[in-house]
């Protein structure tokens, strides 16, 4: 994205237009105009307008070089000269100037006879031209973050801007992977499809834009806000050629609060059994309606640019400045599909804002009901002892085993390929993707992958019968020649394999450890753990790189999070005071 915007000058300080010194004034008109009132020439409601002597009105400029040209009026087609032309009288001018116009900078609705003197002083935002190579748009700055996100000048350029949306394109090559790996899904608490992990090659990585962390909202024209996690992954690994993605990424920590205003418009679509996930509420000593509080696992939540103390300006093109929380509640309450909301925050009060602020009345967006999500989560089926015969106590086995503790990740051993060759295959009891608890009595989880495979090599070496103690397979991509597990099938494993970690943060005076979490026992899909939903860039957490998105908190200085509510976890975390133990249980993400 470019950084600094370039402003159009030479605009027209009666309509705020760019228009030569020869072209009638330019205005966007609310509702309906008169038939009567619009001139017979340029058939747009008359500017300055003037009088034949046989009594037609017309645009002061359209009748001038008509006049000028054909020496008579156009309608009745008598003769008339320029000097006979007469101004209007003061009532019809009047009644020209209360027609209903919108700024074309600011939107706001006024007579088009104030328009001149809002332009010169009351209206705070400008006209602004596309900073993308040849792209021509130009227009209100307030819709240049929306220009921005789609301009085909600017998607293989665009930076990707913090505390917002961005949409970007990448060239791919053949047989070149994305090289990235990604956790979310609507089946879990964390809903969104975030980037877990960046490898060192790829297109992710050849791109340079995309970061851990950030989310994705879409791929290419597939709205994937609220989609299973397996229907991401396939739209991401099945594109080819380019691969469009809307991102968004959490605001910098340090760029917390420091805009005064900032007025956005945006568009979200109700998802049937999904709350919209907000409450309304006036002020005591402020008019308008606000946003209270918005609810994890939410539409409003997943959307991510909502946020408490946000000020609602218009509903679906309604000004709501004097209306009543209750009223602006029906609202949304309506029967659209999509609800657009221009939406005001005030970022220099971020850090004194409180629920004290509040009217005591506070209005749900909706009907009240707790919603259930279904958690999909593919649940691995029992543990089960496999025996296979060698045909000679030099057979192969004929497989692969990938996983193992690293430094950077500890998950179990897994077949991860079978040859064709081995007594594996030829049992046909194994599957790529089982993980391989232990081998002939010997266990394997917890070594590195070294040292799994020398206990396994050393286990069957010398013996015509193997026994496998497994935990069946059951991923769809199982059979995959490339098979990698996806980050739901770790998961789905058992609690008796832990591969729980200890991370030490140190929190800042007057600061939070920049972590976003979600779940809990209340969360809509059933009592789930606390997971890491995302870190805040430049954050305790996000600098340490010890915590990534999806990771599971077991416990904070030794107090269990295990069967609390969302909000219970949430002040377990505010409440340290100095440094904290976490409990992590970190699972890959699934490759692509």
């Amino acid at each position: 994205m470019a950084e600094a915007l370039t402003y159009v000058e030479g605009l027209c300080g009666v309509c705020g237009i760019e228009h030569t010194d020869e072209e009638n004034h330019e205005y966007e008109y609310k509702g309906t105009v008169d038939e009567e009132l619009n001139c017979h020439i340029c058939l747009s409601p008359i500017l300055d307008p003037m009088d034949t002597k046989c009594g037609h009105s017309f645009c002061k400029r359209c009748i001038t070089q008509t006049v000028n040209s054909i020496k008579m009026c156009p309608l009745d087609r008598k003769p008339t000269s320029v000097e006979e032309l007469r101004d209007s009288n003061f009532s019809f001018k009047r009644l020209l100037d209360k027609l209903k116009v919108v700024c074309p900078n600011c939107s706001a609705g006024m007579e088009r006879g104030q328009l001149q003197g809002h332009l010169s002083g009351r209206c705070r935002s400008k006209r602004v031209k596309c900073t993308f190579g040849a792209c021509p748009w130009s227009g209100p700055e307030r819709e240049y973050q929306d220009h921005a996100e789609s301009c085909e000048f600017g998607l293989k350029s665009a930076s990707i801007k913090f505390g917002g949306q961005t949409t970007i394109e990448l060239d791919l090559r053949d047989d070149e992977p994305l090289g990235m790996a990604i956790v979310g899904g609507n089946e879990t608490p964390l809903i969104a499809i975030m980037v877990q992990e960046i490898f060192p090659s790829g297109a992710i990585r050849r791109d340079k834009r995309v970061k851990t962390g950030d989310v994705i909202l879409k791929i290419n024209d597939l709205d994937v806000q609220d989609i299973q996690h397996i229907k991401a992954k396939k739209a991401l690994s099945s594109a080819k050629g380019t691969l469009k993605l809307k991102i968004h990424r959490e605001q910098k920590e340090e760029n917390q609060d420091q805009q005064d205003q900032d007025i956005f418009k945006l568009s979200i679509t109700k998802n049937r059994g999904v709350p919209l996930g907000i409450t309304l509420a006036g002020k005591k000593k402020q008019p308008g309606v606000y946003i209270v509080t918005v609810a994890p696992d939410s539409i409003a939540a997943r959307d991510r640019r909502m946020r408490p103390h946000d000020r609602i300006l218009e509903v679906n093109g309604r000004r709501v400045n004097q209306l009543p929380a209750s009223r602006v509640s029906d609202m949304f309450k309506q029967n659209n599909r999509q609800i657009n909301l221009v939406v005001s925050r005030d970022k220099t009060l971020a850090r004194k804002n409180s629920v004290r602020d509040f009217q005591t009345e506070v209005v749900p967006a909706e009907p009240i009901y707790q919603p259930l999500r279904m958690s999909v989560i593919p649940r691995a089926r029992a543990q089960k002892t496999i025996t296979i015969q060698k045909t000679s106590t030099s057979e192969k086995l004929g497989m692969s085993l990938a996983g193992g503790k690293g430094p950077k990740v500890n998950v179990p051993l897994y077949i991860s390929k079978i040859s064709a060759d081995g007594c594996v295959a030829r049992s046909g009891q194994l599957n790529i993707g089982d993980i391989v608890l232990s081998v002939n009595g010997k266990k394997l989880f917890g070594l590195s992958h070294d040292e799994s495979l020398e206990r396994t090599i050393k286990a069957t070496k010398d013996t015509r019968q193997v026994v496998f103690k497994v935990i069946e397979s059951d991923d769809i991509d199982s059979n995959s020649s490339n098979y990698h597990p996806s980050w739901l099938k770790w998961l789905a494993l058992p609690a008796l394999i832990d591969n729980s970690k200890i991370v030490v943060l140190k929190k800042p005076k007057n600061g939070s450890f920049g972590v976003v979490i979600t779940g809990g026992s209340d969360s809509s899909h059933g009592p789930q753990p606390i997971f890491i939903q995302t870190l805040v860039y430049g954050g305790v957490g996000h600098r340490s790189k010890l915590l990534k998105c999806g990771d599971v908190i077991t416990k904070v200085n030794d107090q269990s999070l295990s069967k609390l509510t969302h909000q219970e976890a949430l002040q377990i975390l505010r409440g340290v005071k100095e440094k904290a133990e976490f409990s992590i249980k970190s699972w890959p993400g699934t490759v692509l």
